[in-house]
């Protein structure tokens, strides 16, 4: 447990110097046209998501569910890797690539998520875990469509 705990600080810690790359270095073409206020605003607030619920819902018997916070996280930390390396306009199918990968966690979130239901079976888990990820890939195509596609005259 402690050795996934370090993984999950070590992946926030990692989210908060890429972004503040980003922000020491807004002039670089690998942030150029990429939403990067939006970015620097949702990703960490992103990252406080399951710290945030963690708390509001009490004190719990179980230990701090490092492996949901750092499925859930690690997404954003991808993306903006990908940016900080200019990975997504260097390497052609880099986005695409992503766009796979950033999706694993996201179901698996849900998949951890839903086992705490001991009353659902792995069918409904499956389930639960492939519609979450579906919807939130929609989502993130939705977000990232308007926050730098949809007013960009290029």
């Amino acid at each position: 447990m402690r050795r996934l705990a370090a993984v999950n600080i070590a992946v926030k810690v990692l989210l908060v110097a890429f972004l503040g790359h980003g922000v020491l270095y807004p002039d670089l073409p690998q942030y150029q046209g990429k939403g990067m206020g939006w970015r620097l605003l949702l990703y960490p607030l992103t990252a406080l998501l399951v710290p945030l619920v963690w708390r509001l819902r009490g004190r719990r018997p179980q230990p701090f569910p490092h492996h949901i916070d750092l499925v859930v996280a690690l997404p954003f930390l991808l993306d903006t890797a990908g940016n900080t390396f200019d990975l997504f306009d260097s390497i052609t199918w880099w986005d695409d690539f992503m766009h796979v990968l950033n999706w694993i966690p996201w179901v698996m979130v849900a998949g951890f998520i839903a086992r705490y239901w001991p009353h659902l079976g792995r069918w409904s888990v499956f389930v639960i875990s492939w519609g979450y990820g579906a919807i939130t890939h929609i989502l993130w195509e939705e977000a990232e469509y308007l926050a730098f596609v949809a007013d960009n005259p290029n």
